[in-house]
């Protein structure tokens, strides 16, 4: 796929969990599927992971090639009571990765064919492209957003 391709696919995952996020309610926010965390834990989980991953991009177009790209732990992220995944609204927090996300496709709409070039090297997994970059960050708002709408279907 060309950079171009990539901003439109980027912009549509965006649109995807948006919309799931809308379905969100007071009585459905702390539903969950069996064995999956609520709507509002994802809510945040996925702000949190759009926050790093725009750094990240920041950091594959702005920093030389082979630059350090860090890991977190999510899962830890998560856990911890005082990020407040459990409790904290998330009007605030869909704010931020409406924001996070908008401005991430501002730079990715810059980009040519021959940005997709640019990689730096992850700290936990090693060589990590602007089209990995691209691939996940695409991949995950679509799979939060079926999880959402799972968790408001439990």
């Amino acid at each position: 796929m060309n950079a171009r391709g990539w901003a439109r696919e980027y912009e549509a995952a965006t649109a995807e969990f948006l919309e799931a996020v809308a379905l969100l309610s007071s009585e459905n926010l702390d539903r969950r599927a069996p064995g999956a965390p609520s709507a509002r834990q994802l809510v945040h989980h996925l702000t949190d992971a759009q926050a790093q991953g725009y750094v990240r991009l920041v950091r594959l177009l702005a920093e030389p090639d082979g630059s350090l790209i860090a890991g977190y732990d999510d899962a830890a992220w998560a856990a911890a009571p005082l990020t407040g995944y459990d409790v904290l609204p998330i009007d605030d927090a869909v704010a931020l990765f409406r924001a996070l996300r908008q401005r991430a496709l501002d730079l990715l709409e810059r980009l040519d064919d021959t940005d997709l070039l640019r990689y730096g090297e992850h700290s936990e997994s090693g060589r990590y492209t602007l089209v990995t970059w691209l691939e996940n960050y695409t991949q995950r708002p679509r799979e939060h957003a079926a999880q959402l709408r799972a968790a408001i279907r439990s």
